[in-house]
């Protein structure tokens, strides 16, 4: 399964050899989830290609707020870009807390992140799929949309410090959790969420532990997350401590954007993820969640097809035959459904764990 990836015009136009280094990243990723050995956490580069609000933004509001700026004060722009650099979000929160209403951030959260027109993307759709196809079972979230529970519908379950207790019966139950981190705006309701610096710092609540254990125990994929959360690194450093010292350390991965102009940034970025032991894949998390999809595809149809040949006792090229047949008579479908009808033509159940 040595086949070249499609990633023209879906990585940067970096030195060849990062392509053939990408393609094999992607390989034992796609491995790894159908092994159920993988966890996503799901960051702003998400949820932004649905055009949802990013923290920065509530961060420029706050400014704004706080100082007595108007929205459409544009002259004010590159000193709330100032101050955004010199000052956390959570920092900003803090301080509107102390400056003004308390309860009018929660207003601005609500307002900002519950808006009721956002409309999950494919990526979602992707995750969703493999929640189908019982490759995942879980997926961790920074972002307040809930997105991923508008794109899983009824199979969604959200895990809150609250009802953390119910996860094991939601999954026995076949439910996918969604983990929301920082806490979820729906509905115009803010749920658990963590907003200024005192209530995010040591980030000691019971999820906070879940995030641990799965830490210790997993590889995680980071879509569009940059770990600028101090709380999430010192547990990230942690864990990441204690594998090094009581047993193998492992990689994780990251996966954001960058264009063709931005090769210094992505060298310094891919330094800095190296030292937090996580392996940096420069493309867009769409696309990535699209590539990573039609490789897990190619990697169980060949499975299937092994399966079958010696269930039979045939040749991979009559199997092959075969599904080019049932495509030709049924053109809308794929593979995968073509090697599923011939299974079941012949009483063959396909074991999804070999």
């Amino acid at each position: 399964m040595e086949d070249i990836l499609d990633l023209k015009g879906k990585i940067p136009a970096f030195p060849e050899s990062q392509t053939k280094k990408i393609e094999a990243h992607i390989r034992d990723i796609a491995n790894r989830l159908i092994e159920h050995r993988l966890i996503f956490l799901c960051g702003a580069g998400l949820s932004s290609v649905s055009r949802a609000a990013l923290f920065s933004e509530l961060s420029s509001k706050l400014i704004r707020e706080i100082l007595g700026w108007e929205d459409n004060d544009s002259s004010k722009d590159k000193m709330i870009e100032s101050l955004r650099n010199d000052f956390s979000g959570e920092a900003l929160a803090g301080a509107y807390k102390r400056m003004k209403d308390p309860a009018l951030l929660q207003d601005r959260l609500t307002k900002l992140f519950g808006h009721p027109d956002l409309k999950s993307n494919d990526g979602h759709k992707v995750l969703k799929h493999w929640a189908s196809e019982k490759l995942i079972n879980r997926i961790y979230t920074t972002n307040f949309d809930t997105l991923l529970e508008s794109e899983l519908g009824g199979q969604a379950f959200e895990v809150n410090n609250k009802n953390m207790t119910d996860m094991d019966e939601s999954l026995a139950k076949g439910e996918i959790a969604i983990i929301h981190l920082h806490g979820s705006v729906k509905n115009g309701v803010a749920r658990d969420v963590l907003l200024d610096e005192q209530e995010t710092y040591s980030y000691d609540t019971p999820v906070s532990y879940l995030l641990r254990a799965d830490l210790l125990k997993n590889r995680f994929v980071f879509l569009g997350f940059s770990m600028n959360d101090m709380d999430f690194r010192a547990i990230y450093f942690k864990t990441q401590e204690l594998l090094s010292k009581h047993g193998p350390e492992k990689k994780n991965y990251v996966v954001i954007k960058f264009k063709d102009d931005e090769e210094e940034k992505w060298r310094i970025a891919e330094a800095i993820w190296e030292t937090r032991q996580a392996i940096l894949i420069p493309m867009d998390c769409v696309d990535f969640l699209e590539v990573l999809r039609n490789k897990v595809e190619d990697l169980i149809n060949h499975d299937w097809v092994e399966q079958l040949c010696k269930h039979l006792d045939v040749g991979a090229d009559t199997i092959e035959s075969w599904v080019s047949d049932r495509i030709k008579v049924a053109p809308g479908l794929n593979k995968r459904e073509a090697l599923i009808a011939i299974s079941e033509a012949e009483g063959y159940e396909f074991d999804i764990n070999t």
